[in-house]
């Protein structure tokens, strides 16, 4: 028998008795408690159709009561004789006559073959996810699972919201999706079309009727394969380190990357443009101080809006900062503030809470940490705090993060020849904190090799930084998570082969944070470890740089790199310090 529309009638003995139609009982389960009115809608499929068809009418929303129980039921009174699949599904919405967010949602299928006459089926509602739309009719888009794909398509997943209708169509960036089946009025298979190598797209839905949900950025498209040109910017001497932002925001309307690098044989700091595609000085390089000066780091000290550089001078001692005038233009000179001879590397991080940044210097000849507050002026004292260091014979690399459970900035110190991290904690003392004079009462993790370069990066997605030390000698990577306080044990991830520096960055727009390490070895090499769902690490790519058509020109040491968008693309490039100059891997995802 051809199907006839479906109607719901209240439970009641006149429903179960008094008719010869077939009716079937539907138990509803696991209402909220801030449940305010239901909506039923019903599919049916009987013997004769391969295709569902919904009601011809959608029910009246059932307003339910405050003081409600988790559980209700209601009647389907069926065609005469009908048998067949039914689909019943059910959300519940938190205010009455469906008005408000969708805040519960189940379905249930039931092969109806009534014997006796009458049949019962239970539905029990979960929370749905998060409804963005909160008003209208519908159809809605709640959420899709998996929330990412390959970009050449293929991905198969499930579409969640409500008032899907048999026949919908889901489109990905107004592409539409090559299949997508009907399972309930709450859900979609779907299998996703190609989209772009990396970025979010919208979601839609559009039943038959053309009504249509829409939910923004809901779905994330990542690189089936991961792909580099590279090249080279060659450089006397060669580059010791490399750090790049946007430091002309007042002047470069394209707000193109810029690069602050460190020499190798001449102690200089030099600033250069990076173009579309290619590297070019688009300024001549700045000597912007003499030094053997420390990688620096950029931040905006000063708060005004725009990048500053900040670094420490070997020869002279002490921090020095220029400040940026909003055109990428430094004094000359900077404001040095003296110190020992033998500042080696430096952190920065807002210390105090004040919003300012604030600089920890790490001196291997002093065997101390100078800890330089910001005056909110974007100037530090010159006379530091200072923290003997007397667990370590060679303090040379530093990090400020959190590595206890206050919200205090902490200190990491690492000795680069012996394989130990001291991890000096600021002390609480009443509303403020300080560090100690010394380390005597800080903790020693032994890494099991000489530390390479600290860096600093939200691996886990929590909001605070982690560390990631690369050891050389034993072709791994220690890992401290913030997650991990107080007790701040360390994961170790194989790398490749003697690695000497790394990054955080995401490299395949996934959202995850990825790890790029530079490796020595017999060849220098680069390598890709993506961060999984499990929080686990695994090799995407890599390549030996000095193989045949690799670089212009052979590259023997890997000093740095840092990743990021150099060519302005929207995809990640990778850029590495080496002594030849820069070499680059130029993002080629389609």
């Amino acid at each position: 028998m051809r199907y006839q529309a479906l109607t719901i009638a209240l439970l009641s003995c006149a429903a179960l008795s008094c008719s010869r139609r077939p009716a079937l009982k539907v138990e509803v389960d696991g209402i909220p408690k801030q449940a305010r009115s239901l909506q039923v809608l019903v599919v049916s499929q009987d013997s004769a159709e391969v295709i569902p068809r919904p009601t011809q009418i959608d029910p009246e929303p059932w307003d339910i009561p405050d003081d409600t129980t988790s559980r209700t039921s209601f009647v389907l009174n069926l065609p005469e004789h009908y048998q067949g699949k039914l689909t019943v599904s059910v959300a519940a919405f938190d205010h009455p006559g469906l008005k408000g967010c969708i805040i519960g949602l189940g379905e249930k299928d039931r092969v109806f073959m009534p014997t006796p006459l009458d049949d019962s089926m239970y539905v029990t509602l979960t929370p749905s996810p998060t409804d963005h739309t909160c008003e209208g009719a519908g159809p809605r888009v709640l959420a899709v699972a998996p929330g990412q794909g390959g970009s050449d398509g293929g991905t198969t997943g499930e579409v969640i919201g409500w008032r899907f209708k048999p026949g919908a169509k889901v489109l990905v960036d107004a592409i539409a999706a090559p299949n997508a089946t009907y399972e309930s009025a709450s859900r979609l298979q779907v299998t996703m079309p190609p989209g772009p190598a990396c970025g979010r797209a919208n979601l839609a839905v559009v039943n038959l009727d053309n009504t249509q949900g829409t939910l923004p950025a809901a779905y994330r498209y990542i690189p089936s394969a991961l792909s580099f040109a590279p090249g080279l910017y060659g450089y006397p001497g060669g580059i010791r380190a490399i750090t790049f932002g946007q430091l002309d925001p007042l002047s470069d309307p394209n707000q193109q990357m810029d690069f602050v690098i460190t020499t190798n044989q001449s102690p200089t700091n030099y600033i250069y443009r990076v173009l579309k595609a290619q590297l070019t000085s688009s300024i001549p390089p700045r000597d912007l101080q003499n030094d053997d000066w420390s990688p620096a780091q950029l931040s905006d000290v000063d708060l005004d809006g725009d990048l500053d550089i900040v670094a420490a001078g070997r020869t002279m001692g002490g921090v020095v900062m220029w400040k940026n005038d909003g055109q990428g233009w430094f004094a000359l000179g900077g404001s040095f503030v003296p110190g020992e001879v033998g500042s080696i590397a430096i952190s920065v991080g807002d210390l105090n809470l004040d919003g300012y940044p604030d600089v920890a210097s790490v001196n291997e000849t002093a065997r101390t940490v100078n800890i330089y507050l910001n005056d909110r002026t974007g100037s530090i004292p010159r006379i530091p705090t200072h923290i003997a260091i007397k667990k370590i014979q060679n303090p040379s690399r530093v990090a400020v993060l959190h590595t206890t459970a206050d919200a205090y900035l902490d200190v990491v110190v690492a000795d680069r020849l012996t394989g130990s991290l001291v991890q000096i904690p600021q002390l609480l003392n009443g509303q403020t904190a300080a560090f100690p004079a010394n380390d005597i009462n800080a903790p020693v993790h032994e890494l099991g090799g000489p530390a390479g370069p600290l860096v600093r990066g939200d691996l886990d997605g929590d909001g605070l930084d982690d560390l990631v030390v690369p050891i050389e000698s034993r072709n791994n990577l220690q890992i401290f998570l913030s997650t991990d306080r107080p007790n701040w044990t360390p994961h170790q991830i194989d790398a490749c082969t003697a690695p000497r520096a790394a990054t955080i960055a995401d490299m395949n727009c996934d959202g995850q944070a990825d790890i790029i390490i530079g490796c020595g070895g017999a060849q220098p090499s680069v390598q890709i470890l993506l961060r999984q769902v499990d929080g686990s690490y695994k090799e995407r790519w890599s390549s030996m740089l000095n193989s045949t058509g690799s670089m212009p020109t052979p590259i023997g040491t890997i000093f740095d790199l840092a990743a990021g968008d150099v060519t302005d693309d929207g995809k990640p490039d990778i850029m590495l310090a080496t002594d030849v100059g820069i070499a680059y891997l130029r993002n080629t995802m389609p």
